[in-house]
């Protein structure tokens, strides 16, 4: 909540490369960086477009992992 308020307060100078930096997320390295720069990105998309679906997110989440760590099909 802290970060979605800090971000809410400077939101005028993210303009929309926030949405387009999350679009474009994927795994390069470390599970926990990819994570925390989700987690990041998350609190800014959701401070653009607060009406955005929990389900977008979670399929973003996976859809930028690589092969080697995404959940198998049906899980």
């Amino acid at each position: 909540e802290f970060i979605v308020d800090i971000f809410s307060r400077f939101k005028d100078d993210l303009n929309g490369k926030v949405i387009e930096d999350f679009n474009r997320l994927q795994l390069e390295g470390n599970l926990d960086e990819y994570l925390a720069k989700f987690e990041e990105l998350k609190a800014l998309t959701m401070v653009r477009t607060p009406q955005m679906p929990e389900t977008y997110f979670l399929e973003s989440f996976i859809g930028g992992l690589t092969a080697a760590v995404k959940p198998c099909e049906g899980f």
